[in-house]
């Protein structure tokens, strides 16, 4: 079963079947947020931040979401650290539909 959508803009062919929600021209649909970023330990020094408000398309997953960090902060990247969403850590292909909280955690050493 599919539903159309019309829009001022597109029409959009949304699909209850799966999770395929595309517009007239097969491009996914994208809910764009702003959303609350944490930073902690050397990576606030890295940002220039402990938090901020950023735009995320989602869905989108924890790996293309690390991406979308460096951009904004390229000196992110090579960094090593975890990504938690709404206090639960989350694996690098884990796909995320929404975001309360992104909290970025630096690598802990130890035991």
């Amino acid at each position: 079963m599919s539903y159309v959508c019309l829009t001022d803009d597109d029409i959009a062919l949304i699909s209850c079947g799966g999770t395929d929600f595309i517009d007239n021209r097969g491009a996914p649909l994208q809910d764009e947020r702003m959303t609350r970023v944490k930073y902690f330990g050397p990576l606030m020094e890295l940002t220039g931040t402990d938090e901020e408000q950023l735009e995320i398309a989602f869905p989108i997953t924890v790996a293309k979401l690390r991406v979308t960090l460096e951009h904004y902060h390229p000196a992110l990247a090579g960094e090593s650290f975890r990504i938690a969403v709404d206090a639960v850590m989350r694996d690098s292909d884990t796909t995320l539909s929404a975001a309360g909280e992104i909290a970025c955690l630096p690598a802990f050493a130890g035991g």
